[in-house]
């Protein structure tokens, strides 16, 4: 991606032209780097939350927050999760090219299907991390 970039940059700089489908190429593999690095981050538990407020309630009202937070994550993902995938339906049904390289044309859809994949794996990162919490909130531990 920097490489592609840079190259782009120079390319346009110092002889004015440029890699016709670069542009369209990086901006979805920023997609693909930001929907893949948040589902590592929400596996790992190092994603952005509201432990300003957890650091100032009691435990069991941060162990609730934490519970409404992953439902409140779990919901709103559900519905994006539904229009990436009629996103991607509509991608698929109308064949859009995304960019072509030479006589290879790229089908939108081959990129694109990123969106509702990201969404979905938030989603089930999520679901786990809301089973793990509640199975140790039953067990008694802290988290």
């Amino acid at each position: 991606m920097v490489l592609l970039s840079f190259t782009q940059v120079i390319l346009r700089h110092f002889f004015s032209i440029g890699i016709i489908w670069g542009d369209v190429f990086l901006r979805h593999l920023v997609l693909w780097v930001g929907f893949l690095g948040a589902s590592i981050a929400t596996e790992e538990k190092k994603h952005f939350s509201i432990d300003f407020l957890k650091g100032k309630l009691p435990k069991n009202f941060r162990k609730s927050l934490t519970i409404l937070i992953d439902l409140f994550a779990i919901f709103t993902l559900f519905y994006l999760l539904g229009s990436a995938l009629k996103f991607f339906k509509d991608e698929l049904q109308f064949r859009s090219i995304l960019f072509s390289v030479g006589t290879v044309q790229v089908p939108s859809f081959w990129i694109d299907v990123i969106i509702p994949l990201g969404f979905f794996l938030l989603l089930l990162h999520f679901f786990f991390g809301l089973l793990d919490h509640l199975y140790q909130i039953f067990q008694g531990q802290d988290f």
